[in-house]
């Protein structure tokens, strides 16, 4: 048996959250068979579109991310998820979104990170990012706006404590100032 496979658990866990994606996590997980299970208990999960399917473009190429995500999701195991960390592309489909936002509620995600790289567009996100993720701590949003345009809807994340907002190529103030005039947090 080699000297990494004999540290304890929550060590090798911690090793493979630093991990750039949840693909390098699999795939590190095959080296030993001790491991196979940790890949399913790790507390970070980012899910980066770039390392997905190079070889494919377009949306078999995200079609083949999405697959990923849900499989991962589905079979992760972990009592507590600190970070959950999405990078996507031009392709993408708000359906998933909606659902992995579903999953980070559910799992009481601490720190939920969603990157859109969009060269001069930016994406609404679903209301249920704040009806389902009342546990968030931080919250970093890259190309993403937090509220639409129904404004009688309050924007609630009662435990969250950073929130970062960033949308490039947007000179638009109008969305951060309806962002904050509805936004609670304690």
């Amino acid at each position: 048996m080699d000297r990494i496979s004999q540290l304890p658990d929550e060590l090798i866990l911690r090793i493979l959250s630093f991990l750039p994606s949840m693909k390098h996590v699999m795939a590190t997980t095959l080296l030993s068979k001790r491991w196979q299970f940790l890949g399913m208990m790790v507390p970070k999960l980012v899910y980066d579109y770039a390392y997905h399917y190079t070889r494919y473009r377009g949306s078999k190429r995200y079609s083949y991310f999405s697959d990923f995500v849900d499989k991962s999701l589905l079979t992760h195991e972990a009592p507590a998820i600190e970070t959950m960390h999405f990078k996507l592309g031009q392709v993408y489909s708000s359906g998933d979104i909606r659902v992995w936002i579903r999953e980070a509620g559910k799992r009481q995600v601490r720190e939920l990170i969603i990157e859109f790289h969009l060269a001069y567009s930016r994406v609404t996100l679903p209301r249920s990012l704040y009806t389902y993720c009342r546990m968030l701590t931080t919250l970093k949003l890259s190309n993403a706006v937090l509220v639409d345009d129904d404004e009688t809807s309050p924007v609630s994340f009662p435990s969250l404590k950073r929130l970062s907002l960033c949308i490039h190529g947007v000179p638009e103030f109008v969305v951060f100032q309806k962002a904050f005039t509805r936004l609670s947090c304690s």
